[in-house]
């Protein structure tokens, strides 16, 4: 198991709109600090569509030496190309994550048969853990739990991101194969552990980190109760990142202390927790239509 808790980090830019690999490692930190078991590095919420491969690899070695073994790392490795997608994988391996993130091919629709062979050329290049990542909403295809059974044949791939709310495809994947199922929108968190989970690939979690840590140890501990309760507390962040908010480049800079982010949909200002060393990255909001998915890394 990769975690109960990873976090889709952002990627940090400066001014120029170069890559800010300082407060890229201090957020990996207080991330680690703040309730999450991992980071999955250079997903769409790392931005990675704007990212080059050597940034991207840069982000990842960043990450590796900030973690140093504290949590597990996973690499947001696929793309809409095959080619690309085994490229990224096998770099990343090299570098030393714990996994990666594969997310369905997107725009052309590939067959089950396709999207198999594009999983089974990816897991060729490393014996490290791929997490499908199912995400219809920007894809404009889902993973049917069929599919995602063949796919749990792969010996290499172990766990799904299931951005998809139809709990009864979440209540399939779990009966008929081995696959830790990751919550991959922030609101089905709750939802997929009373049918198994075992957590979540979250956004929310930079700002709600140790809540939702505490969430998923309650219930594990039988206190389902508990776990209930601070999922209700915990809708408003989640309402936040589901309402469109996205960190965007070139408009990242640095700022010590707590950074506050508002968004046009939420009745106040949410503020990002500080740690010791100071939150590294302040962030403005721009607008989005896209209203998919509460945690499209």
């Amino acid at each position: 198991m990769l975690g109960e808790v990873l976090t889709a980090v952002v990627t940090p830019f400066d001014s120029s709109g170069a890559v800010d690999h300082e407060s890229f490692r201090e957020l990996a930190q207080f991330l680690l600090d703040n309730g999450s078991d991992g980071l999955v590095v250079a997903g769409t919420t790392g931005e990675s569509p704007t990212l080059t491969d050597d940034e991207r690899l840069e982000l990842l070695r960043v990450a590796v030496d900030a973690v140093k073994g504290r949590g597990t790392i996973v690499a947001g490795t696929g793309t809409y190309s095959t080619a690309h997608s085994v490229h990224l994988t096998r770099e990343a391996h090299e570098i030393g994550v714990d996994g990666f993130l594969v997310v369905t091919p997107y725009y052309n629709k590939p067959p089950p048969r396709g999207i198999v062979e594009h999983f089974k050329a990816i897991a060729a290049e490393s014996d490290k853990s791929i997490v499908v990542y199912n995400i219809p909403g920007r894809v404009v295809l889902n993973l049917e739990p069929d599919t995602i059974v063949e796919l749990a044949q792969i010996p290499t791939v172990q766990a799904v991101k299931q951005a998809n709310a139809d709990l009864s495809q979440a209540r399939q994947i779990v009966a008929e194969t081995d696959l830790d199922l990751y919550a991959g929108d922030d609101n089905l968190i709750y939802p997929f552990l009373e049918l198994g989970g075992i957590g979540g690939v979250c956004v929310h979690t930079h700002v709600v980190g140790p809540q939702v840590k505490q969430m998923i140890r309650a219930f594990r501990d039988g206190d389902a109760e508990t776990a209930k309760g601070i999922d209700e507390e915990l809708a408003p962040a989640t309402a936040w990142a589901a309402s469109g908010y996205r960190w965007w480049r070139r408009t990242t800079t640095r700022s010590p202390g707590s950074a506050t982010v508002s968004s046009a949909s939420a009745s106040s200002p949410l503020r990002l927790p500080s740690s010791s060393s100071g939150c590294p990255a302040n962030a403005r909001p721009i607008s989005s239509n896209n209203s998919s998915s509460a945690s499209s890394t």
